[in-house]
């Protein structure tokens, strides 16, 4: 499975709690000392600083408290993956704005909603309002993250050049990386992300937010088949926050990588409230073992779960399980367009290539998977489908290069994927 998706414009917001972050948005001037009631706060756990500002809402219904209380909602929603917690972050963010229209911490914060919520354009226009109330590195770099997000590649990286240009501000660095990576430069993106996780340590950044850098570092190693290196950044996301169900799955997607098939499906078991994409795993898993019932089980899980989902969050998740396994491919195209009609990025342009391919569609699938290759990524599974679109198309000899690529990028990348690219490869002449 390729990784979920990172929102770094959530952690940014969501990162922000804290002595500082409480003050976020408010006049007080830098330095302002932080009232006595924060003392000892910034050290509770995230679950108990909810439960401390929700007590103090009682007696204080101010702005401050409740953008706070919003973060904090959003950091939590980011450790557990409950996605109701956006409900409670959405519904405090508006009532800041309700006593303060114009408060830069909660616009931004509620533009982390938004994000979380993929209703991208709402999420720009809520962070262009935080910068305009109070301009400031982090929200150019949200500004950015949403630009990305919608494929804007160019605009994000306007907004991270000027952010680093007017403050300084390293949170972009992440954003920068993922640029790179979708120009095809990992050597460029592994030395941001470096350096952004080193910052995050420098400035005492803990639990799941300074986790999220090593499992960033660790995804971006497991898709260019680094197997060990991505093994080492997920057991040092998991000592950073040992709930991280991510790293977990991490681990689970090594040792799958490693074919340790019984050790992969054992830790993907042992996770308490698998999410699609670590049920789907699991169902291939079964399948690459031969016992397809048992992968239909989980399969269907899953499919009941992004179901159960907003369709905005999971209808890229969803086609591609569809095209990845072969079925219902009218329903698969269908909910690609939706997708790439929200959100226009590299994947949009993937993810609808390879369900034209599976709808029989291949000089559709050609020109769109041809427009995604042109940004230049090195990624195993946009070659792969490149390959088979170009072998439907009565192309071997283009077929054979893509097929090659993608196996020369990541020999491991998934556990079905692999092995027919190289069955594929043998079937072809030369």
């Amino acid at each position: 499975m390729r990784r979920p998706i990172m929102t770094m414009a959530v952690l940014i917001v969501a990162a922000s709690v804290g002595l500082s972050g409480v003050l976020a948005g408010s006049n007080e001037p830098a330095g302002y000392p932080a009232p006595d009631y924060l003392n000892g706060v910034d050290r509770l756990g995230t679950a108990d600083s909810i439960e401390f500002f929700e007590r103090r809402l009682d007696d204080h219904h101010d702005t401050s408290t409740l953008s706070t209380l919003g973060r904090l909602y959003l950091t939590r929603s980011r450790e557990t993956g409950d996605q109701s917690l956006l409900d409670d972050a959405e519904r405090t963010f508006n009532e800041a704005l309700a006593l303060r229209a114009d408060h830069p911490g909660a616009l931004l914060g509620l533009s982390a909603v938004r994000h979380a919520q993929h209703r991208f354009p709402e999420s720009l226009t809520l962070a262009e309002a935080a910068y305009d109330a109070e301009p400031s590195g982090p929200t150019l770099s949200v500004i950015g993250d949403v630009k990305s997000a919608l494929g804007d590649y160019e605009g994000a990286g306007v907004a991270y050049d000027q952010a680093l240009a007017d403050f300084g501000a390293e949170a972009v660095l992440p954003g920068l990386a993922l640029l790179s990576e979708v120009k095809g430069q990992p050597a460029e993106a592994f030395r941001l992300l470096e350096q952004a996780a080193a910052r995050s340590l420098e400035a005492r950044v803990v639990g799941e937010p300074a986790a999220w850098y090593q499992e960033r570092l660790a995804h971006l190693h497991l898709e260019q088949g680094n197997v060990d290196e991505a093994e080492r950044r997920f057991e040092a996301a998991l000592r950073l926050f040992p709930e991280s169900t991510d790293s977990i799955a991490g681990l689970a997607s090594v040792a799958e990588a490693r074919r340790e098939y019984d050790k992969a499906l054992g830790i993907f078991t042992s996770l308490a409230n698998p999410g699609p994409g670590e049920l789907i795993s699991i169902g291939d898993l079964y399948v690459a073992t031969d016992r397809p019932d048992i992968a239909e089980t989980y399969f269907s899980h899953a499919i009941e779960q992004m179901k159960a989902l907003d369709i905005r969050i999971t209808a890229r998740e969803l086609a591609m399980f569809y095209a990845d396994h072969d079925r219902n491919p009218d329903e698969a195209l269908r909910l690609a367009m939706e997708d790439f009609e929200r959100r226009p990025d590299l994947h949009g342009y993937e993810t609808l290539a390879w369900t034209l391919y599976r709808a029989g569609q291949f000089e559709e699938a050609r020109s769109v998977s041809d427009e995604a290759l042109a940004f230049g990524v090195n990624d195993s599974p946009l070659r792969y489908h490149a390959g088979l679109i170009a072998l439907a198309l009565g192309e071997p000899e283009r077929a054979k290069a893509e097929l090659e690529m993608a196996l020369d990028i990541n020999p491991v990348w998934h556990v079905l994927h692999a092995d027919h690219a190289r069955e594929v490869l043998s079937s072809l002449p030369g």
